[in-house]
């Protein structure tokens, strides 16, 4: 049995010598322990209504803008038997004789959804020891081969995304281990397969914030003692693990550069050989071209409609190699700096804007780095819509594809940050080796998406024991995708050097003026932090935290239209604004949102506000 959103308000359980009165999410795992250990504080209507025993997680294709035929992937989300290793260090130790657990993949350990959900009480009965029992982890599942992985045909295992380190075994061969918490990659296991009975094991490491290597708004003692503006961590697999059959000689990816009205297709093959485009306008065939692997195609989209916030129109896409045929899609745009009168500006094709928005974590109560659903993902993009916005300032964290699907399908801009590793908290400096290498792995992951058209290098002081990078760090991205702008350092020290195309800081909770440059425009990167709390949507009972707090909607919404109307008068010399933020996380309650994403306003409320933002928008319009 699996049950869900089950709100038990009698239910009181005691974490860290804190009374917490809230939800509980139980299940039974198949063929596991067999004991409910699934508390979760908060549920979203979406996660209450998942049942793994019943429904594959995220049973949609991961990758939207590579996709082949329905019958070509299996999804391999669901239970996995799963052990905590004990120990230390990212050296991988002997798999376990036993696997005591159950999980359920994609949702990492220390969210409820994985129904693997350890709360402050007995953690110190799990390998490894209250602080770091999910620093290294074991995943095993057994599967048999896909009935169309016949002769002339290759299987890839691929992992959407594990957090940190993944080494890998399929019947025993041991593959490369893969470094970085927020990139996929790719395995080739078809020498390996036998027809049945086949086994994967996944060895993760991940320190959290006890490493070296970037892991964002993490923190590994926010499970038993939240607060502040870190939160719980995710350890292991985390985003959708699934098989793909292709043929042997097979589109391995490709990188697509836009502009107003033209696309450049380059396009990587197992082998090389003839690729063949068609570009679609609905049904209709407008384009055709036929090139080589590996040689940039560049072509000609006559009559282009200009994908835009307001009209987010997208080119489908059929890409053939061979046997092999993908369907994708592309959107023509262009995003520039450039002049309005003698103020610096972003231009939209070619048109100066006014970008406004939130900022958005991506966190979710009972998924943590996980969407409940793909309709959570939705919901989320949405969201920006419905309160009249054209921004989401992306903060710490690279989301799964379908993530920025929804905002290229639904016309939100992206402004990317890198994941920074989050200040120093245990004494241990940041490695630039690692940084650099996810940088890339960000870039080179995402900038087929029309939505992001800038990418935030630094973020405050987070990373400041390399802040003497930053010329560097700014050339080699300008080198690495020369078509999008580049936030230096938003809000921080570091942007007081003036490099990059964007002179941002952070003013909390108003705005002050911030003058544009002959070479930047002026951003505010984080202003806000607005909270009104609504009881029993909070991570912790009486424990939330903002800014600066209201007591009401009338005393929130009167304060935001207040600084909406200080931004117009800003507007003279500023381009775009992002408002901590969209959903309260954990205990920091300054979300539009609950962070259960239940809407804090009244339809009329969200109108009032929605009609203030899309006039400040128009101000440049």
């Amino acid at each position: 049995m699996y049950r869900v959103g089950v709100l038990a308000a009698a239910a009181v359980l005691s974490v860290s010598g804190t009374t917490c009165q809230c939800g509980i999410f139980s299940y039974t795992a198949p063929n596991g322990d067999g004991s409910d250990r699934g508390y979760c504080p908060l549920v979203t209507a979406e996660g209450a209504a998942t049942n793994p025993n019943t429904t594959t997680p995220h049973d949609v294709h991961p990758l939207p803008m590579m996709q082949r035929p329905a019958d070509t992937w299996v999804n391999m989300n669901g239970w996995w038997d799963f052990q905590p290793a004990g120990g230390s260090g990212s050296a991988v130790p002997p798999p376990p004789a036993n696997f005591s657990h159950k999980i359920v993949v994609p949702y990492p350990p220390e969210a409820c959804l994985s129904g693997f959900w350890i709360t402050g009480m007995g953690m110190e009965n799990i390998p490894g020891g209250l602080d770091s029992w999910n620093f290294r982890l074991w995943y095993r599942k057994t599967f048999d081969k896909p009935a169309a992985a016949i002769a002339g045909k290759t299987v890839l295992l691929h992992f959407g995304a594990v957090d940190w380190q993944a080494t890998v075994f399929v019947n025993g061969k041991q593959f490369p281990t893969h470094t970085g918490g927020y990139d996929a990659f790719t395995l080739d296991i078809t020498s390996v397969l036998k027809p049945m009975g086949n086994e994967v094991m996944v060895f993760t490491y991940d320190p959290s914030d006890w490493g070296t290597q970037p892991f964002g708004k993490q923190r590994v003692s926010a499970v038993r003692s939240p607060s502040g503006d870190t939160y719980s961590p995710t350890s292991g697999i985390w985003q959708t693990v699934w098989l793909e059959i292709v043929p042997n000689a097979y589109v391995t990816g490709f990188d697509v550069v836009v502009n107003t009205h033209s696309v450049e297709y380059t396009v990587d093959t197992s082998s090389g050989g003839k690729i063949v485009i068609q570009v679609y306008d609905g049904s209709n065939v407008v384009a055709t071209a036929t090139g080589q692997s590996g040689v940039p195609m560049r072509i000609a989209v006559p009559n282009p409609k200009l994908w835009s916030p307001d009209s987010p129109f997208l080119y489908n896409v059929t890409i053939t190699y061979g046997v092999d045929v993908i369907q994708s899609y592309f959107g023509l745009r262009s995003f520039t700096l450039g002049k309005d009168g003698n103020v610096t500006r972003p231009l939209l094709n070619g048109n100066p804007i006014y970008l406004h928005g939130w900022l958005d974590q991506s966190f979710w109560p009972d998924g943590l780095y996980t969407p409940p659903t793909d309709a959570s993902i939705k919901f989320d993009i949405q969201a920006v819509k419905d309160y009249g916005f054209n921004l989401i300032r992306l903060h710490q964290k690279v989301n799964m594809e379908r993530w920025y699907y929804f905002a290229d399908l639904l016309g939100v801009i992206v402004f990317q940050d890198a994941v920074q590793k989050y200040g120093s908290p245990h004494g241990n400096a940041s490695d630039y080796g690692y940084y650099k290498s996810d940088f890339t792995a960000m870039v080179n992951g995402k900038k087929n998406h029309p939505c992001i058209v800038q990418w935030t290098i630094f973020n405050e002081g987070d990373m400041k024991d390399i802040f003497d990078k930053l010329p560097e760090m700014v050339e080699y991205a300008s080198q690495l995708d020369p078509t999008r702008l580049l936030d230096g350092d938003s809000g921080g020290p570091a942007n007081n050097e003036h490099l990059g195309d964007v002179n941002d800081v952070h003013n909390y909770p108003n705005p002050k003026p911030n003058p544009a440059t002959d070479t930047q425009y002026a951003m505010y990167g984080e202003w806000g932090g607005f909270g009104v709390f609504l009881t029993g949507h909070e991570w912790w009972p009486n424990q939330c935290s903002s800014y600066s707090t209201f007591s009401n909607n009338s005393d929130f919404i009167s304060a935001y239209l207040t600084q909406i109307t200080a931004l117009a008068g800003f507007q003279s010399q500023t381009s775009a604004s992002v408002f901590t933020q969209i959903t309260d996380v954990e205990r920091e309650c300054d979300g539009f949102y609950t962070y259960d994403r239940v809407n804090k306003f009244s339809d009329s409320e969200v109108a009032q506000m929605k009609s203030a933002n899309e006039k400040l928008i128009s101000g440049l319009q």
